[in-house]
Order: structure tokens, then C-alpha cells, then sequence
């Protein structure tokens, strides 16, 4: 999925107006990938040639280029992540040293209108959270 054209590759402020957890099965205590789960009640993207900035509530801003296999930290915590484009959907995966995957998965909906973010935490074969966000072009 490329993100559709707007005159400067950017898909100003996009609002979340939505969100539902689908399953919590556990509590998430001991996955490190956690902190790498970034939340925002508004969001702006910005796409270039080479990869994705994410800008949650204008404070935090995630950085993703095409096709990486990178080792990323917070603070002390590292982790595995690989982010790359499957067909129409952004997909993004960061695994800990302890064995937990952080799956997202970015798309956009069949009318072209909503941005949704699928969410989903395992380890092993235990999913341990999962979430969807909605969000509106605001």
C-alpha cells in the first residue's frame, strides 16, 4: 500500500475517533516490546520515497524506511524490528530479546477512508494483546 497523494506526501492530521480492544488474555507484564507500542489521539504521517514518519499528539514520532532489519531501542530495552509494505498494508514487526512480537499492520479501508492499525502482541504461539484503531482524516 502507498499512501494515497495529497499535493506533499503527508496525510495531515489524521484523528482517531475509534478504538476497541479485541482481546486481552493476559496482563503484558515482562514483554519488553511493549514500550515500543506508541498511542495517540491524533496522528500525522508523513511519507517519502525511502520510508514512514509517524507523529503521535506532535510528541512522539516513529521512523520507519522500506524493507529495515534493524536492531531499535528505548532507553535500555532493545529489540528486532523489520518493517516493509505487503501488498496494500504497512507492516511492521519488532521482536525482544525476550521472545514477545509487536505485530502492526497499517492499511486503509475499502472505501480509501479510514486508516486502521491492527495490533497484536505474542509470545510464542499466546497472543497476549491485540487492539484496532481507527482513524478518521481529519
Amino acid at each position: 500500500m502507498r499512501l494515497p497523494e495529497s499535493g506533499d506526501s503527508d496525510l495531515h492530521s489524521i484523528l482517531t475517533s475509534r478504538q476497541s480492544r479485541t482481546r486481552s488474555s493476559q496482563r503484558s507484564s515482562g514483554m519488553a516490546a511493549q514500550v515500543f507500542l506508541q498511542f495517540g489521539q491524533s496522528l500525522k504521517i508523513t511519507q517519502t520515497d525511502h520510508g514512514l514518519f509517524i507523529s503521535y499528539d506532535r510528541a512522539v514520532v516513529r521512523e520507519f524506511t522500506f524493507g529495515e532489519n534493524r536492531l531499535v531501542t528505548v532507553g535500555p530495552i532493545e529489540a528486532r524490528r523489520v518493517s516493509g509494505w505487503e501488498d496494500n498494508t504497512f507492516v511492521v514487526e519488532t521482536l525482544d530479546t525476550d521472545g514477545t512480537t509487536l505485530f502492526e499492520h497499517w492499511h486503509l479501508d475499502s472505501a480509501g477512508d479510514v486508516l486502521v492499525r491492527d495490533i497484536r502482541m505474542q509470545k510464542g504461539d499466546k497472543e497476549k494483546f491485540s487492539l484496532k484503531q481507527l482513524f478518521d482524516r481529519k
